[in-house]
């Protein structure tokens, strides 16, 4: 996979080539559009974002991160929903030295792992 993306990432920054070679990335995160649920927007998701494991966790107020289930929902956005949870207040990803790692653009090219990302209104 690492010789893929950087052979991709060439391809397109030094090549110029019409290649989608970088791998999704955060944009934004917010709550809804149900409780216990966050919109996630992504950015260079060619192709929609797929789900093939877990890896997204939400927080609720007391700081504490609960698995989330991941479902995609638009082209660049994924839900992801934790029933543990009425009012999540932050949201990471991959966030770990071990585990899954589910989230991956149209291109086979895996998520950007992100930090805990404060939800706004």
């Amino acid at each position: 996979m690492k010789g893929r993306r950087l052979a991709l990432l060439a391809l397109e920054t030094v090549y110029g080539q019409p290649v989608a070679g970088r791998s999704p990335q955060l944009l934004k995160a917010r709550r809804g559009p149900g409780p216990g649920q966050v919109l996630l927007h992504f950015a260079h998701a060619a192709g929609g974002m797929q789900v093939q494991g877990g890896g997204v966790q939400l927080a609720g107020a007391d700081g504490i991160f609960r698995d989330a289930r991941a479902v995609p929902d638009g082209p660049d956005r994924i839900l992801a929903d934790c029933g543990a949870l009425r009012h999540p207040c932050a949201v990471r990803y991959a966030w770990y030295n071990y585990g899954p790692a589910g989230l991956y653009g149209g291109t086979g090219l895996p998520a950007a792992p992100f930090g805990p990302q404060t939800l706004n209104d």
